[in-house]
């Protein structure tokens, strides 16, 4: 039986080792054309990676920028509340500079007040005069 055995192991390691011929010569063709799309591809592959390094680098600036574009607009957004109450404030003081309404009631004021300046002295001269009578 080992007779048999070793009869029909013949072809089957002869099969075994066309097989493996085969799969060395298809093996040997895929590196071979690994090798030639490598070296067809090799500059666009290079030109990629420095594309993408250079990408990372723009994203970066591009954070640090943004950040900085937003520090700025609430800057702005500070100093525009600060100018408009300045502005508030001068259009309130102009207001009231060429507001002359205080300015009329002192005046209304200072004439009534003259006014009964003038009557007292009036009411004294009377006073006086009819005490210098009595003495």
């Amino acid at each position: 039986m080992c007779d048999a055995v070793s009869n029909q192991s013949t072809p089957i390691e002869d099969q075994l080792q066309q097989v493996a011929k085969d799969v060395s010569a298809v093996q040997d063709r895929i590196v071979g054309k690994e090798n030639l799309l490598n070296s067809k591809y090799r500059d666009t592959i290079k030109g990629y990676k420095e594309a993408t390094d250079r990408l990372v680098l723009l994203e970066a600036k591009l954070s640090d920028v943004s950040s900085s574009v937003e520090s700025q607009t609430q800057d702005l957004a500070q100093i525009t509340a600060a100018l408009n109450s300045t502005k508030k404030t001068i259009k309130e003081k102009g207001k009231s500079m060429t507001d002359m309404s205080p300015l009329v009631e002192i005046k209304t004021i200072l004439q009534s007040v003259n006014a009964e300046i003038k009557d007292l002295d009036t009411r004294i001269g009377v006073m006086v005069s009819r005490v210098s009578l009595l003495f």
